[in-house]
């Protein structure tokens, strides 16, 4: 099983791009057909270890 993690700590990343979705598809391209769980935080900050996600 692979894990993929992914966040954004603010609207504005997810604004330039750096989107949930367009985090978990770049991620899926590298992964291929292997299965895989998706952990996902929103708004939390990279400084923190306290993320749900992780």
């Amino acid at each position: 099983m692979i894990g993929i993690y992914v966040r954004v700590s603010t609207e504005e990343q997810a604004k330039q791009g750096f989107s949930i979705p367009a985090q978990i598809r770049e991620c899926r391209k590298l992964v291929g057909k292997r299965e895989a769980h998706v952990f996902v935080d929103r708004g939390i900050s990279g400084e923190t270890l306290n993320r749900p996600g992780l």
